[in-house]
């Protein structure tokens, strides 16, 4: 019996001091709302700015090369981010080359074609880190060739 209540008072400790670390947290970080909602953009208001062709590796999932693919593609922002995109294009070129050696791309029986989603969301992930984030609406892929 003294066990249980043993057992049941140290359970109930633990989640009291997680509950209250947790609210300290956001007690000192003076912000309870951790993720702002996009605000509202009429397609108008959104252009495609275009990236030079981008040359990434295709991995096979045991990690051998199997050649270059080179991607051509396009990010939808709003008009008044273009410049800021612009500015931080060498920074999200970085990051996709970075991930795309450790993300297998390969496709295919020779490992020729390239895995079009998973290209497109190396890209994604990259852009709110690089970018910034609710910038990137969309990417799209224009063109997909072999190196």
């Amino acid at each position: 019996m003294k066990r249980i209540l043993l057992i049941a008072l140290t359970a109930l400790g633990g989640v009291s001091a997680g509950g209250g670390s947790g609210l300290a947290v956001l007690y000192l970080k003076g912000s309870t709302q951790a993720h702002a909602k996009p605000t509202a953009i009429n397609d108008s208001e959104l252009t495609f700015e275009k990236v030079d062709p981008i040359l990434a590796p295709l991995v096979f999932e045991d990690g051998r090369l199997a050649g270059y693919a080179s991607f051509t593609i396009a990010l939808e922002v709003p008009l008044g981010e273009v410049e800021t995109v612009r500015g931080r294009l060498p920074l999200l070129l970085n990051a996709i080359n970075l991930r795309t050696f450790k993300e297998p791309l390969a496709a295919g029986p020779d490992g020729m074609i390239p895995d079009l989603e998973k290209f497109k969301a190396i890209v994604q992930t990259s852009s709110p880190q690089t970018i910034g984030p609710n910038i990137v609406r969309r990417v799209v892929i224009i063109q997909a060739t072999p190196a």
